[in-house]
């Protein structure tokens, strides 16, 4: 009897207030930023490779000279990547003590390529098509003369939802304790929080729909 390669689950989070961006618009600051999360995802940190996705995520942003974090967006509205999903997949794994960040990293594969923000309106859901605001934070930088205070703007979104589909092989089910064992992932997941000032609490979430889809 055959049996499945893939197995896919659609998960729907609902944010419990503010979601910040995570995504510099200053062109250097990005390409330090798409370095760093590559090297967290054990990614190929080549210049190549780092200057293609920098070009690609700079098409989608609002590029500016300023200390500034905006969300991607297209014609369709505000978006988050897989990558995303996989960085915080990762971590729960790290909160719960369990190794396979490899596993993770070549057999979890959430899609669509982009993850918009969502909000419902008369019963059913729709894209958010631009932040609902600016916030700023005050920060520290260091400069030729030593530390210097700065503040910067990170664009935000009420308690948006969002849905994603995930698709696992059935050999990365088994070693992460199943079907269960991925749910358990997004629910440590909650409260570790998605997207920019996690720090500081923000980017929490409930997940209200983790189904399998047959």
């Amino acid at each position: 009897m055959s049996t499945k390669l893939w197995r896919t689950f659609k998960v729907v989070i609902e944010f419990r207030n503010r979601v910040y961006a995570n995504l510099p618009t200053s062109p250097e600051a990005l390409r330090y930023a798409v370095l760093k999360s590559r090297q967290s995802l054990g990614l190929p940190t080549e210049e190549s490779e780092v200057s293609e996705e920098v070009k690609e995520l700079a098409e989608a942003l609002p590029l500016e000279e300023i200390s500034k974090c905006a969300f991607l967006r297209d014609e369709k509205g505000l978006y988050m990547r897989p990558r995303n999903i996989k960085g915080l997949l990762k971590e729960s794994l790290a909160v719960i003590g369990k190794r396979g960040a490899e596993l993770i990293r070549h057999g979890v594969h959430p899609y669509p390529e982009k993850i918009y923000f969502l909000r419902k309106a008369d019963g059913k859901y729709e894209t958010i098509k631009k932040p609902d605001g600016e916030d700023i934070i005050p920060m520290s930088v260091i400069t030729l003369r030593g530390p210097r205070s700065a503040v910067r703007t990170d664009e935000y979104i009420e308690k948006p939802t969002g849905m994603v589909f995930v698709k696992a092989t059935e050999y990365v089910l088994r070693r992460l304790g199943g079907a269960e064992g991925l749910k358990t992932l997004f629910e440590v997941g909650q409260e570790i929080g998605m997207m920019g000032r996690r720090s500081l609490g923000e980017g929490k979430y409930n997940l209200v729909v983790f189904e399998e889809v047959r």
